[in-house]
């Protein structure tokens, strides 16, 4: 009896914008039997035209990448390796990692379970995890003493030295996560979004139903990412479903375009008009 051929899913993990009419995003092929997986980096200069190339293609499993201002990107896989423009970078850690993130080049963070932040210096890494705080799902500032983390405990802000815990209008897993250098935003489970102030002192909550992945500000509206429901817009102080289509696990903006994936979609929005693909 002939042997069947493999069945795989392809899912868009990351995406993220450069600085012009282009982005990179991170795709990751799994086998049914969850015993196979193929992960590629793909960047294309201008989303309108869509011409994909891929720059990193391995046999093994990578969570998570992040696209560094000056066009450099870093990934990190399911054995804790830090990954930069498709080279091993250096082991980080036993511990499963999630997420990375970066200030700069010179400030990568990666995050995972049981409060796990990690801070690269340049030179070495730093360990800045949250006692308590269960699962870090984002990480994001505007500066190294500046910082703040959507956790599955709740909203936490780190001043330099220590991190301390921004009261919440309810007790709430948090998923996404907006940082800008006027305020923050959060979205996360059971239709939770809201804007915080950089103080925690005021919090305005924008009333919405499910369960809300990631959030960003564009071209000065909010946009979320609401998983399977597709992305949504803060309009007269509630969402609404804007892309329904378009899955939406990973949103991120530029000042150029606002950028989404979920599924094997990928999306992109310049203010004017939505383009999107379905990558096979």
């Amino acid at each position: 009896m002939p042997r069947q051929a493999a069945k795989y899913t392809i899912e868009c993990v990351d995406i993220w914008p450069d600085r012009g009419k282009g982005l990179a995003y991170l795709t990751v092929q799994t086998s049914d039997t969850q015993d196979s997986w193929r992960s590629i980096v793909y960047t294309t200069k201008d989303f309108a035209t869509y011409d994909p190339e891929a720059v990193f293609d391995v046999h093994r499993r990578v969570g998570s990448m992040w696209l560094s201002p000056t066009g450099t990107f870093y990934a990190i896989d399911s054995q804790g390796e830090l990954i930069a423009n498709g080279k091993p970078a250096g082991f980080i850690t036993k511990k499963p990692l999630l997420r990375i993130w970066g200030l700069s080049s010179k400030q990568l963070y990666v995050i995972g379970r049981a409060g796990l932040i990690m801070r690269l210096d340049g030179k070495q890494w730093h360990d800045m995890t949250i006692k308590g705080a269960g699962v870090i799902h984002r990480i994001g500032g505007t500066a190294p003493d500046r910082l703040f983390a959507a956790t599955a405990k709740g909203l936490y802000r780190w001043n330099g030295s220590t991190w301390r815990a921004i009261k919440l209008p309810k007790k709430v897993a948090l998923r996404g996560l907006y940082v800008d250098k006027t305020d923050v935003l959060v979205t996360g489970e059971k239709g939770f979004c809201a804007a915080v102030a950089d103080a925690g002192d005021a919090v305005t909550v924008i009333p919405g139903s499910g369960d809300f992945e990631a959030v960003a500000r564009f071209a000065g509206e909010i946009y979320v990412g609401g998983g399977a429901a597709g992305i949504l817009m803060a309009k007269k102080g509630a969402l609404v479903a804007v892309k329904p289509a378009i899955p939406a696990y990973s949103l991120t903006a530029s000042p150029k375009q606002l950028v989404a994936a979920g599924g094997n979609a990928i999306a992109a929005f310049d203010g004017t008009a939505w383009n999107g693909y379905l990558h096979d």
